[in-house]
């Protein structure tokens, strides 16, 4: 059992992700003194620099410590929280990094598209080749994570060019699994009852109605629908068909229709025959 301490409670579920890496599902507590292990963080700013230092004990015994220094970032309270929880993650990492003697695949990656952070590093005004450079120096990604991160990049290229175009991408997102993962750190719930089921969805239709209104009025068009989750298909497939319906009705013709179905136990070949009647691609 565990047990995380921090003097910053927005960072704690950051905290815990990193913890996971290398605890797996060990149960977490609430208490110091119910915990076999303690993973200690403190946050202090001292002038232009931001501190964080971590501290690994056993039952009450100190077993590693590590400290990082990092100048303070300006800007908006959003730039602030990201590189202020990116720096206790990474701290937190290096910890148990050094402690366990090994290093996962993605490093000190969680919670965030590894692509996604590659194209934040490009807007921010560094190259292709600087941000791979980043994610090996700053988050130990390995370097056979590195080379999929190439590829991946590259297959998305023709997906940026489109530039500010009136033609948008909708994601619609289905916050329901059977279980939770290991690995996601999305937000999503187990299915909860039909009741429950029903009531989103329901009000999932309403939002996408009001939202087709809205981008009629701003003269926008959509070009591809994006199904995702959570599980869509943990919907269950009266419901899921429902929302997909909306979808079209809403936004008429797309080039392109997709719906994450990610879960073995969600789907059968009769759920596969009505996403495909349904118009997914």
């Amino acid at each position: 059992m565990i047990c995380i301490d921090t003097n910053q409670p927005a960072y704690y579920k950051d905290l815990l992700d990193v913890a996971q890496l290398y605890f797996g599902l060990e149960q977490v507590c609430d208490t110091r003194n119910d915990c076999e292990f303690v993973l200690e963080h403190r946050f202090a700013q001292e002038g232009p620099t931001w501190t964080q230092a971590c501290r690994l004990l056993r039952r009450g015994e100190p077993l590693r410590h590590t400290r990082r220094t990092d100048a303070a970032h300006d800007g908006t309270a959003v730039i602030v929280h990201r590189f202020r929880r990116r720096y206790a993650k990474l701290c937190l990492y290096q910890l148990l990094k050094d402690y366990f003697g090994f290093a996962p695949p993605w490093g000190g990656l969680t919670g965030i598209r590894p692509t996604k952070l590659i194209r934040q590093l490009e807007w921010e005004g560094m190259d292709f080749d600087g941000a791979i450079g980043y994610m090996r120096d700053v988050f130990d990604v390995s370097e056979g994570k590195m080379g999929l991160l190439r590829q991946i990049h590259q297959a998305q290229r023709g997906i940026y060019r489109f530039g500010d175009e009136p033609c948008y991408d909708v994601y619609v997102g289905i916050p329901f699994c059977r279980t939770r993962c290991l690995y996601c750190s999305f937000f999503s719930a187990a299915a909860g009852n039909d009741a429950q089921l029903d009531d989103y969805t329901a009000a999932l239709c309403r939002e996408i109605d009001a939202m087709g209104d809205y981008m009629r009025q701003q003269g926008k068009k959509v070009r591809a629908l994006y199904v995702g989750g959570g599980t869509p298909t943990a919907l269950g497939d009266a419901r899921l068909e429902k929302v997909l319906a909306q979808l079209y009705t809403t936004f008429g013709h797309v080039a392109e229709c997709t719906v994450e179905a990610g879960r073995p136990d969600t789907v059968t070949p009769d759920t596969f025959a009505m996403l495909k009647a349904a118009g997914v691609t």
